[in-house]
């Protein structure tokens, strides 16, 4: 059975995946290792930001996974890494990574 409150229906949330573990976007999993990784190094995102000539809002967006495109954001990626001390192959990884179905195909 299918719950049919607002929020449910606005989730696309039902009974049989409620309880399913949702599957970060590649975008998603790489601004959360972004977050990370600054905060490893002990910088604010006003700190990144000022040493990769942009602002603070660019890095957040970074950050949330609001990026367009992987081919955009390599440049911006490569300068945060320079500036936090992470490898930049390490954040790009999720956008390679292959689902556990994509595996069992390929």
């Amino acid at each position: 059975m299918t719950c049919l409150c607002r929020p449910c229906i606005l989730l696309g949330v039902n009974r049989k995946t409620a309880n399913r573990k949702v599957t970060p976007r590649p975008a998603e999993e790489s601004g959360q290792l972004m977050a990370t990784a600054r905060r490893d190094a002990r910088l604010t995102q006003v700190t990144v930001a000022e040493e990769i000539g942009t602002d603070q809002t660019c890095v957040s967006r970074f950050e949330l996974g609001k990026v367009p495109s992987l081919s955009a954001a390599l440049d911006t990626i490569d300068r945060f890494c320079a500036v936090v001390g992470c490898d930049p192959m390490e954040i790009v990884a999720p956008y390679f990574r292959l689902s556990g179905e994509q595996q069992q195909v390929a």
